[in-house]
Order: structure tokens, then sequence, then C-alpha cells
């Protein structure tokens, strides 16, 4: 049976959320520094970046939906702004998963120095 290439491992790491969680703590468990833990640990960035923006719509969603007219103006506000951050988290998704796929490496625009920073990778 054939091995499974590289950068196909690196574009699933890249594309799926938990299996890139999972190689990232083995990859950092480990001290190891490859692509596979390079596109794992970035992906699992975006995973939390992700999640954090949800939490922080959903949060003043709750509050400012209580207030009669301002309220609705603020949830559509809210909800145009949390569909522009998912699309911008898809894109920045995509151009990872093509990097993977290039055999290239790939910065996260404003998360780099933290990831550099807390887990030299």
């Amino acid at each position: 049976m054939k091995e499974p290439d590289d950068r196909f491992i690196c574009l699933m790491a890249a594309c799926f959320s938990p299996l890139a969680v999972f190689l990232a703590v083995e990859e950092v468990r480990d001290k190891k520094t490859t692509r596979l833990g390079h596109f794992s640990l970035r992906s699992s960035a975006l995973f939390g970046v992700f999640v954090l923006w949800t939490l922080i719509c959903l949060f003043f969603s709750r509050i400012l939906t209580g207030v009669p007219i301002l309220g609705f103006v603020t949830e559509l506000v809210l909800w145009v702004l949390y569909l522009a951050g998912l699309l911008v988290l898809l894109s920045v998704r995509v151009m990872m998963m093509h990097a993977a796929w290039q055999n290239e490496d790939y910065a996260l625009p404003l998360l780099e120095d933290f990831i550099q920073d807390h887990f030299h990778m």
C-alpha cells in the first residue's frame, strides 16, 4: 500500500480542526518541528480564533437584544460582522490549505508572533 503524501497530510491538518488539534498537541509535546506541526498548530490557532469570535458575537448579541429598537439594529450589525469574520477566517484557511498543497510554509497574519513565542515553532 502506498504511503500518504506529506503534502496531503498537511492539507488535512490545515483543513480539519479536530485533527489539527490532536496533531498540534503531539508535536508540541514531543518538541518536534515538522511541516505537519507547522500546519496543525496554525490550524488550531485559527479554530481558537473562530471560537473566540463566536463567543464575543454571542455575548454582545445576548446583552444588546434586550434594548427595544437599538437591540434589533445591533443584532443586524452583529450578524453582518459575524459573517464577515467567518468569511475572513475561511479565506485564510483556504490560503493555508493552498500553501500546504504547494509545499510552502504559511504564516498567519496576526497570530504568527504569538505562535512562535509560545510554542517555538
